[in-house]
């Protein structure tokens, strides 16, 4: 074989590994951003779900608001019409304390801005309907997205 047929041979294998790497390379830090996406948003999900679904009539007109701090988008807007309009009159008119506790998470996708987590919770309510606290175990399906340094819940759905 010409040594311009070998030279010629030898820069377009070295050209395909060149490519080949850089696409690895590329492919490992996405796959690394997803694996951190999912991280801090299971983290912060397990610290906020329970802050949003947990209140008492004592405090719900104060703590409200900050629980809708942790939601984001169309989202927020809903819970806290939701909230106005019949959380806080029910916690009041019933003497509600109800407390949301995470049992288990499981991630279902993510992408690097954006997580959907299955979540497992019990939550524990006492009023005067109920002549004790009733445990309830539900599991719901959550959206966090990325808002800065910091993941906010945008959907809610209960499965």
């Amino acid at each position: 074989m010409p040594l311009v047929a070998v030279t010629a041979v030898l820069a377009v294998a070295s050209a395909s590994a060149a490519t080949a790497t850089t696409v690895a390379v590329v492919e490992l830090r996405h796959d690394d951003a997803i694996r951190q996406a999912e991280a801090a948003a299971e983290t912060d999900a397990k610290a906020k779900l329970p802050a949003v679904l947990s209140y008492d009539y004592h405090t719900v007109d104060t703590e409200f608001p900050k629980a809708a701090d942790n939601l984001t988008g169309k989202f927020k807007d809903d819970f806290a019409r939701l909230g106005t309009s019949i959380i806080i009159p029910a916690a009041h008119q019933d003497s509600i304390v109800t407390k949301a506790d995470v049992v288990e998470t499981s991630v279902v996708e993510a992408t690097a801005e954006r997580v959907t987590l299955l979540m497992f919770l019990n939550q524990t309510t006492t009023s005067t309907k109920m002549p004790g606290p009733r445990l309830d175990g539900s599991r719901v399906r959550i959206t966090m997205t990325q808002s800065g340094a910091q993941w906010l819940i945008s959907d809610i759905t209960p499965v």
